[in-house]
């Protein structure tokens, strides 16, 4: 935003760009810790008093910089159709390109998921960046749902696959854990014998 609420302007939109673009760069070097105002401000050309115009914190960068990632995670995502010849197995195609894409950026997203859990004040809105964005991409496979149960579906996807992203940066779980767990979860909710027929 600018100056008093008017809207930003071109050079505005394009240093902020920057700063984020440096944050995702920092983050993916170094995961959290190597993202410091003072080193973003030097490697971003932005000038540390300019940036905390922008952020108060660098949390805060991080929490903004999730919304440009999840940006392009969703555009490869959605730039593909997804495969498999089941609504199960389409969406499980795009869990597991998600889990693609975030495994060649591991510290990024460590970075990301440690910044959502440092501000407490704004977890829902910050924390449902991505997964309502990966939801975007995978509903259009369960189309035939009906829209009661396809909001319980959704929920419980989003719950285990924030549940098992914080077990698989925390190095507990590897992303070929994610990926079986997420297929066992999607199949259990979509395949007809799930419904007890």
């Amino acid at each position: 935003m600018g100056a008093r609420g008017r809207p930003p302007t071109r050079r505005q939109v394009e240093r902020r760009s920057r700063i984020l673009a440096t944050a995702a760069e920092l983050a993916a070097e170094g995961g959290y810790d190597a993202v410091q105002m003072r080193t973003l401000a030097e490697r971003s050309g932005v000038a540390l008093a300019t940036i905390y115009k922008y952020f108060d914190s660098k949390d805060q960068v991080l929490i903004q910089m999730i919304g440009v990632s999840a940006a392009e995670l969703v555009e490869r995502l959605g730039g593909v159709a997804a495969a498999g010849s089941t609504p199960a197995d389409q969406v499980v195609d795009v869990f597991r390109r998600a889990h693609r894409w975030m495994d060649e950026r591991p510290k990024l997203v460590a970075a990301a998921i440690q910044a959502l859990n440092v501000a407490a004040a704004q977890p829902a809105a910050a924390g449902a960046v991505v997964t309502e964005r990966l939801v975007d991409v995978y509903v259009p496979a369960l189309q035939d749902v009906d829209p009661e149960r396809l909001d319980r579906i959704v929920r419980t996807l989003r719950y285990t696959w924030r549940t098992l992203m914080r077990d698989w940066v925390r190095d507990l779980i590897t992303i070929d854990d994610v990926n079986r767990e997420i297929t066992d979860i999607v199949h259990l909710l979509l395949d007809p014998a799930a419904d007890g027929a």
